[in-house]
Parts: structure tokens; C-alpha cells; sequence
């Protein structure tokens, strides 16, 4: 059998198989041999000949054997069945010998044996783990691992709930497990005890209780929980090298689906044996391991205890019972606070489920054990939320991300009292607010830290209406408003760590609404903090850069509060525009052209002043803008690609700027209204006058500051549109610049609608193109067929579904598009309303629906028959489905469409459906459109087209 590579090697040869130029030969060899019908028969015979050369053969001859298995074997013949029975003998006796076998080898054969038991068991070897296993006995360690091994395979081939498996899989492994609990069961449970009671094989108890684990789910409990089996698991948790496995079989036991009575008769049984055996007695000897072991165990038992309780009078149990079981709980908590209050995050949140649990259940009484169990549990988690010593405040490697992930499973088992009791939340924060307020600047650094964001996620850990409360509701929500008043007023920012002062501007930022209750006393401060070093000339670019983005929401926030602020804050923003002078990036330069922009505008300053300042601005744009072209040039001809790269992003960034500048502005606060118009359509043209092909990087952020314009400025912006669609559309060479080029002409016909007409720009020649390309067939046959191309088509084809609908509801088509061009938009809307995407038919629909309803009275009704006859064809498409929420919303533009068109022309609309469908189908349409809309209309449409579709099908 032995297979030459091209070169003369041997195929399988270790060296060929770890050699990359030489294993797709070794694949494509392997898959020669699985479809040979007598490969599997020569991998066996090799195997069991012992005519392998290394492990690494052997392996990939057991992948023909499964594959074998896996696909034919149910078939095979009597002669197939017992070579593949040779074959596991075979492997039973190799163990036996002493032969070592690497893990992978193991693992595999285990994975086979399983196959093999998954096929032929019951019907074709009934016996087969009394056989193969059993009977023989144990004659060396080696055949007890593997033994238990392919039983835990056997869990996953046959039992295992997280993989998907087909019905007919389904029920095979229910006639399995079954036939294995009255064929088996008992034999392989009588082992499990015999292994743990040999102290020569207690290598493998951890793997006996892996197999309890697995099994105890399926299996009778009386297997397992027995006065002989009991015992060697308590041996099995308190020996360190079985302790983890023998937790997993503890899980199994306690979570096993059976009545509540008789879990309770279990667990306190369980329980008790284990307190017996100071298995959860915190020693101060308790090792890492002990700990989490105990941790693990009063988790699993408490877990379940607290479920019997709210179950057992349910099922018929008596209210002692249920006493009985929150009682035991209860005496799991001093334990579970213990080990919540350890300093291992790894070990203080195995309890939090837990106690969150008992939280859910005990939050909402009055007793004062169970007040005082809820302020012990917060005062513990909000002592461990302060980070340990070991771990730095502003690091991001593994463990400090584990612990922010430890703090928020300590935030989550805190929410369920703080949303009942807010005292027992609010109080503990205040004294740790004022510990750190008072120390000031001696504080520990890593306690400042857990304060601020403590206070920031208060929102998370009591009602989040806190923000809303005034001085006549509840007085400890009105207390918490204080907390971040508090913290922004008098936390010491002195440079120690990076997140302190982020998570101080977020705090600002995120209680924006609490601030605004108290900003003559509040907003001068932060608004201090964020222009000195301790925000925007903070020595880390990491802060910098998100305190920047935060004082642009803080002052868009606060605006009106920071009116008489505005004269001495602009000049302490303006140092800070200047080019790199100020180790801020030139996108952070935009957020403050941003913030200065929005500061003058709001601000108690004249007109004139205002128009001053914005000029000054603009000016500055400008004039970095014309510099850094002179410097492209001198970059460009000195052919000097980094500098020229350079060059270029930063003229993008300037342009960006710009754009920034303008999001002072709204529809509402408008550039007309501030005269300042021109001074943005000055800045718009002189990028113009750059963008080129040569300069096609402006292209992006010389559209967007397009967009911002058309936003806020009125028909002053229709001049300017011939200059900007001619330069955008002669540097949008692709179909992604294309696409935002036609969402720019839907938003400027959404805006000014008819008023295009004498803007100079010839709309209907872009509606005329995009419905071409979007399409034609024989134009997009002509587009590179990769997917990024196809994706980005589909962009287009979304972009002019846009466009139509703005220009169709602007009543502007036929002026735009006259005659025939018209009437080749209004088809390629049609085809398009057949494409499989949600956002394409649903622009078309609108449009065809709108088209139709206008030619009523515009022309003739040329187009009515086409929008009724298309609209009535979409929810017969195939990829429309009643389960699909995407089709349901396409379906529903078709609702509103024939309603539409019906309302539009009665008599005209009746007659035509009349021509398109059978009489019958045509009544039942009728009674539908008549009686029915919303909702109850587009399930009606999905269901009256349910038929027909079935006999497409």
C-alpha cells in the first residue's frame, strides 16, 4: 500500500508530512484512499500488521477507518464486521502490552470505538461493551484510560446536547440509551466503583468522575448516589488531584432533573457528608485549590437548594420542606461571603451566581438578617472592586481585562438590591467619595480609580431614573445625584493614572443632566479641567485624544451654561488649533474646531462678533488648506512617497475640519440666519478648485462637507451645485464613490425638490445613468465579477432606489427625465423591485407605487398597469417569507402601494387586477384590499399568495 510522492518519497513518511510543499499530495492521497472501496480493508491491515513507520501514519490511516465508519459501515457484511472486530482486539491487546501510545492516538481510537458502538449497538453486538471491555478485565493501566475514555467519546457521539444532530440521529441515540440502561449501565457503574477503590489506579479517578459527570444526567441516580459510591467521591474532593473532576461529577449529581422532594432528600444528604468532612470549612491553611473547591461545591449545592425552594410546594411538598431548604442555604453565606471577599478575583466570582441568586430571592424582605446579608454583600463587592496592587489602573494586558470583566459581574450582583434598596448601594459609595475627596492627593491612586468608576456605573447598580429625581421624591436617589456633583467638584486629578482623569470627563459627560442642576457651580470646573493638563494637555495621546471627544458632547451639553464662559475659553482654545504645536492630532484639531464653533454660536455675543470669530476660523482653514498644497507640490516633485502621503492626509484632515466647523449648525440653527453662509461656500469652492483626479484623496471628505452644507444651508447652496456635482461626478471613477455620489443628489432633492430644476445641474442624466447601470445586465457584465464589486453594486442599487423615491416624491421625474428616459427609469425600478434585497424592492416599491398614483392625472396613466402589475408579483417572489422580517417589510410597502393605487383610480385599478389574475383569486384580493390595512393586511398578502407558491414549487 505503500504511495509515492512525485518525487519517489513515501507519501506518509514523517518528514513528507511535516514538510507544507508535500502535504496537499499527503491530502489528496488520503482522499484517493477514503473513496477507495478497499482503502479502509489496507488501513486496517497495515495497523493491525504493524506495517506503520510512525504515530504520526498511524493517525492518518484511522481517518480512512472513520471515515469508513462514519459513512458505510452500517452496511458492511459479515466478513467487513469482523475485520473491523480484529481490528479493536487488535488495539485492546496493543495496550494491553505496555506499548506506549502518544494521547492523540488514544483520543482517536477512542472516537472510533465510539462509532463503532454507535452503529452496532444494540441489534448487530448487544454485548459489546461486556466483550470489548469488560469481561476481559483490566490486565494494564493502559486499557482502564482507554476504557474510560471511549466512554466519555461514546457520551459525545451519542448524548452530548451541544451539537446539532438530524432527527433521524435523534432517534437513534434515544434507542441507544436506552438499550445501554437495561443492557450495560449496571455493568459499567460496577466498574466505575471498582476503579475508584483500587488505590494503583487512582491516575484515572479523575477520569471515572469525568464519566459520572457525563452519564448521571441519563442514567438512574441510584447508580451513582450509593452508600459505596458516596464515599469514594468525598475521597475523590478532598484529594487536589481528583478535586476538579470530582466537583463536575457533584454538579452532575445535583442539577440531574428529579422531583423536588426527593433533590432536597439528595443535596442536604450530599451536603451534609461533605460538611462532615470540613470539605467547605475555610481554614487558614486553605490553599488556592481548597478554595476554589469550596467555592465551587457550596455554589453547585446553594444554586440548587435555592430552587427546590421556590419549587417544592409547587410540586406538592410541604412548607417545612421549602424551610428546610432556604435554611440550608442560609447556612452556606457566611462561607460564600468569605470567599466573595477573597482577594483572587478568580476565586471571589465563582460565588457571585450564587449569591446573586439568593439576592433575587431574599431582596424584597424585611428581615433584618437578610438587610443585613444584602449590605454585607455590597460593602464586600465594592471593597473587591478596588483593583489589587499587582495590576496596574492603566494596563491592558490579560489580567486587567479580566478584572474589569470580575468588576462587572460584581456591578451585576449588586443591581438586584440597589433597584430595591438604593441605601444599601448609596451610603457604602458616599463614605468611599468622601474617604477619597478628603485624602485628596494622598489617596490611593488605585482607590480614586475604583471611585470614579463606581460613581460612572451607578446607572447599572440602582435605578437609572436617578438622574430625573428632584428633592420630593426619594431622598437616597436624590443623594446619589450628589455623588458624581461630588466627585467632579473636588477629585484630585494630579496625573497618576491615565483612566482617572478619562473616567473623570466621562463622568462629566455621561451625567451631563445632573450637571446642568448645579452649572454655575459645576461647569467651570470641568469645563477648567478639560483645558488645562489635566484634559487636552494631558501628557498621554490616549487621553488626549477621547478628552477632546468628550468636551465636544460637554460643551454641545452644557452650551447655554457656558455662555459667559465663551470669551475666555475661545482664546484658550486657539493655541490649540494652531498645526502642530500642540501634540494633538489633526483629528482631534477637528473636534476642537468643533467645540469653538459650537461655543460661539450659543454664546452670549453679538452678531457681528459671532461672524468675526467663525471668519477667523475659516480663515484659518483656508489658509492651511493653500499652504499644504504649495507643500504637496514640493513633496510630489521632490517624488517623495511618505512626505507626499503625509501631505495628503493632512489636506484631508483640513478639509474635515471644515465639516467639524459646521456641526454648530442645524436645520434649526441655520447659516443664513448667523450670515455666515458665504464663508463656508468659500471654503467649499476653494476644495473644489483642488479636487481633481490628481487629487482624488479629497473626494471623501470634500463630499461629506457637501452633505453638512446641503444640511444647513438654503437656496444660497443651489449656485454652488453645478461647480460641486460636475468636479465630485468627474472624480467618482468607482462604484462605491458613485453610490454616495447619488445619496448626495437624494438628499439635495429631498431638500430642495423642485427648485433643482434651476440649479443648473442636469439631475436627470444622473437618475438616467444610475438606472442603467443599476440595471442593465449588459453594463454590469461589464464590472469586475469579485465580490466587493458585486457588494458594492448592490450599494448603488440601493443609493438610486433613494434617489428615485426623493425625486418621484418631488413630483420632478418628468421634468427631469422627459419622454422615453422616464419610462426607461420607471423599468429599471420594476426589475429592480424583484431583486433579493429588502432595501432595493422597498425604494422601488415606494417609487413605482408613486409613479403610478402621479400618471394618473400627469400622463395619461401610462405607468399605472406596470406599478399594479409589479406590485402584485413581489410577494409571489420566492425569497419572500412570511417568517422573514425583511420580507414582511417589503410586503408591507406592497399593502400600502395597492391601497394607494387603488384609492388613486378605483374603477381603472379594479379592471386591471381583473386582467391579471383568475376570478376567484381576483374576489379574494378585492375583500382583502376592502377590508382589511396595517398589518392584518400584509399577513392577509402573504397568505393569499401561500398557494400559489406551493404550486410553483
Amino acid at each position: 500500500m505503500t504511495m509515492k510522492t512525485v518525487d519517489g518519497t513515501n507519501a506518509l513518511d514523517c518528514p513528507v508530512l511535516t514538510d507544507p510543499t508535500k502535504q496537499n499530495e499527503v491530502y489528496s492521497y488520503l482522499e484517493n484512499l477514503k473513496k477507495d472501496n478497499a482503502g479502509w480493508r489496507r488501513s486496517v491491515e497495515n495497523i493491525v500488521g504493524n506495517l506503520i513507520r510512525n504515530h504520526e501514519e498511524h493517525f492518518l490511516l484511522l481517518q480512512v477507518v472513520e471515515d469508513y465508519l462514519r459513512k458505510r459501515y452500517s452496511q458492511a457484511t459479515i466478513e467487513e464486521i469482523e475485520i473491523i472486530r480484529t481490528f479493536l482486539r487488535n488495539w485492546m491487546q496493543k495496550l494491553a502490552s505496555g506499548t506506549f501510545v502518544p494521547s492523540f492516538l488514544i483520543n482517536k481510537m477512542g472516537h472510533i470505538f465510539s462509532i463503532v458502538f454507535s452503529v452496532d449497538f444494540p441489534l448487530r453486538w448487544p454485548r459489546f461493551m461486556q466483550e470489548v471491555f469488560l469481561e476481559r478485565g483490566f490486565p494494564h493501566q493502559s486499557n482502564v484510560h482507554f476504557y474510560l475514555k471511549t466512554l466519555i467519546s461514546i457520551d459525545q457521539e451519542v448524548v452530548d446536547r451541544d451539537i446539532e444532530r438530524s432527527k433521524e440521529l435523534f432517534d437513534r441515540n434515544t434507542k441507544i440509551k436506552d438499550a445501554m440502561r437495561e443492557l450495560c449501565i449496571k455493568d459499567c457503574a460496577e466498574s466505575w466503583w471498582q476503579i475508584l477503590e483500587n488505590p494503583n489506579l487512582s491516575a484515572d479517578h479523575s477520569l471515572v468522575f469525568d464519566v459520572v459527570a457525563a452519564y448521571i444526567d441519563w442514567i438512574d441516580l441510584e447508580l451513582v448516589a450509593t452508600e459505596r459510591f458516596v464515599p469514594l467521591l468525598i475521597k475523590g474532593l478532598s484529594n487536589n488531584e481528583s478535586s476538579e473532576a470530582a466537583v463536575r461529577a457533584v454538579e452532575g449529581l445535583v442539577q440531574k432533573g428529579m422531583p423536588a422532594q426527593k433533590k432536597l432528600s439528595l443535596t442536604s444528604a450530599l451536603l451534609e457528608v461533605i460538611k462532615s468532612n470540613s470539605l467547605i470549612e475555610v481554614k487558614e491553611d486553605s490553599d488556592e485549590d481548597d478554595l476554589d473547591r469550596i467555592g465551587n461545591l457550596i455554589a453547585l449545592i446553594g444554586h440548587q437548594l435555592i430552587i427546590v425552594n421556590s419549587q417544592i410546594e409547587k410540586e406538592g411538598g410541604t412548607t417545612a420542606e421549602a424551610i428546610h431548604a432556604l435554611t440550608l442555604v442560609r447556612q452556606l453565606i457566611p462561607i460564600a461571603l468569605r470567599l466573595l471577599n477573597d482577594e483572587n478575583p478568580e476565586i471571589s466570582e465563582i460565588v457571585i451566581d450564587f449569591l446573586r441568586v439568593y439576592v433575587m430571592l431574599i431582596r424584597s424582605s424585611a428581615e433584618q438578617e437578610h438587610v443585613a446579608t444584602m449590605a454585607q454583600i455590597v460593602n464586600t463587592a465594592l471593597r473587591r472592586y478596588t483593583m489589587p496592587s499587582e495590576l496596574n489602573p492603566d494596563g491592558e494586558g490579560e489580567d486587567e481585562i479580566h478584572f474589569h470583566d470580575y468588576r462587572k459581574q460584581l456591578r451585576q450582583l449588586i443591581n438586584p438590591i440597589g433597584t430595591k434598596r438604593v441605601q444599601l448601594v448609596v451610603e457604602p459609595i458616599e463614605q468611599m467619595v468622601s474617604q477619597v475627596l478628603l485624602a485628596g492627593t494622598a489617596s490611593n491612586i488605585r482607590l480614586v480609580e475604583s471611585v470614579v468608576q463606581l460613581v460612572y456605573a451607578l446607572s447599572e447598580m440602582i435605578p437609572s431614573t436617578f438622574t430625573q429625581q428632584t428633592k420630593e421624591k426619594d431622598v437616597w436617589l436624590v443623594r446619589a445625584t450628589q455623588l458624581p456633583l461630588a466627585l467632579l467638584q473636588a477629585i484630585p486629578l494630579d496625573g497618576r493614572s491615565a483612566q482617572v482623569h478619562i473616567q473623570y470627563f466621562e463622568n462629566a459627560c455621561r451625567y451631563e443632566k445632573i450637571v446642568g442642576t448645579s452649572p454655575d457651580k459645576i461647569v467651570p470646573i470641568v469645563t477648567e479641567a478639560f483645558l488645562d493638563e489635566r484634559g487636552v494637555s494631558f501628557p498621554n495621546e490616549k487621553v488626549r485624544t477621547r478628552v477632546v471627544y468628550l468636551f465636544v458632547r460637554f460643551v454641545k451639553a452644557q452650551k447655554q451654561a457656558l455662555n459667559p464662559l465663551v470669551s475666555q475659553i475661545v482664546p484658550r482654545i486657539a493655541p490649540l488649533l494652531a498645526p502642530g504645536s500642540t501634540g494633538l492630532s489633526e483629528d482631534d484639531q477637528g473636534f476642537l474646531f468643533e467645540v469653538t464653533a459650537t461655543l460661539i454660536i450659543f454664546g452670549n455675543l453679538e452678531p457681528a462678533q459671532k461672524r468675526q470669530f467663525l471668519e477667523e476660523l475659516a480663515t484659518t482653514i483656508a489658509s492651511r488648506f493653500q499652504q499644504g498644497l504649495v507643500e504637496l507640490a514640493a513633496t510630489r516633485a521632490r517624488r517623495d512617497k511618505a512626505a507626499t502621503e503625509q501631505m495628503m492626509q493632512s489636506l484631508s484632515a483640513i478639509v474635515t475640519h471644515a465639516s467639524r466647523l459646521s456641526k454648530a449648525f442645524s436645520k434649526e440653527v441655520t447659516m443664513v440666519a448667523h450670515s455666515c453662509s458665504d464663508l463656508f461656500m468659500k471654503l467649499l469652492t476653494l476644495f473644489l478648485e483642488a479636487l481633481s483626479p490628481t487629487n482624488v484623496f479629497l473626494l471623501e471628505s470634500v463630499r461629506q462637507l457637501t452633505h453638512r452644507l446641503v444640511v444647513c444651508i438654503e437656496q444660497e447652496m443651489l449656485v454652488l451645485l453645478p461647480s460641486v456635482l460636475g468636479k465630485l461626478g468627474e472624480c467618482s471613477q468607482d462604484l462605491d464613490s458613485m453610490q454616495h455620489l447619488l445619496i448626495l443628489c437624494h438628499q439635495i432633492v429631498s431638500k430642495h425638490g423642485k427648485a433643482v430644476l434651476k440649479s443648473g445641474v442636469d439631475f436627470g442624466m444622473i437618475l438616467t445613468n444610475a438606472a442603467r447601470f443599476s440595471a442593465d445586465p449588459e453594463t454590469q457584465s461589464k464590472l469586475p465579477q469579485d465580490e466587493a464589486n458585486k457588494r458594492a453594486l448592490l450599494y448603488c442599487q440601493r443609493a438610486f432606489g433613494q434617489f428615485l423615491y426623493s425625486v418621484v416624491s418631488s413630483e420632478t421625474l418628468t421634468d427631469l427625465a422627459p419622454g422615453a428616459a422616464s419610462d426607461m427609469i420607471v423599468e429599471a425600478a420594476r426589475q429592480l423591485s424583484f431583486l433579493a434585497d429588502s432595501a432595493v424592492q422597498k425604494a422601488c416599491i415606494m417609487s413605482l407605487s408613486k409613479c403610478a398614483v402621479l400618471s394618473v392625472t400627469q400622463n395619461g396613466g401610462r405607468w399605472f398597469e406596470i406599478g399594479i402589475r409589479t406590485i402584485l408579483e413581489v410577494p409571489a417572489l420566492p425569497h419572500i417569507s412570511s417568517t422573514d422580517a425583511s420580507s414582511q417589510l417589503v410586503v408591507h410597502e406592497c399593502s400600502i402601494g395597492l391601497l394607494a393605487m387603488r384609492a388613486a383610480a378605483t374603477p381603472q385599478f379594479d379592471t386591471i387586477v381583473a386582467g391579471l389574475m383568475p376570478e376567484e383569486m381576483n374576489r379574494n384580493l378585492h375583500t382583502l384590499l376592502t377590508t382589511m390595512k396595517g398589518r392584518d393586511l400584509d399577513k392577509s398578502l402573504i397568505a393569499f399568495y401561500a398557494p400559489l407558491k406551493q404550486q410553483q414549487q
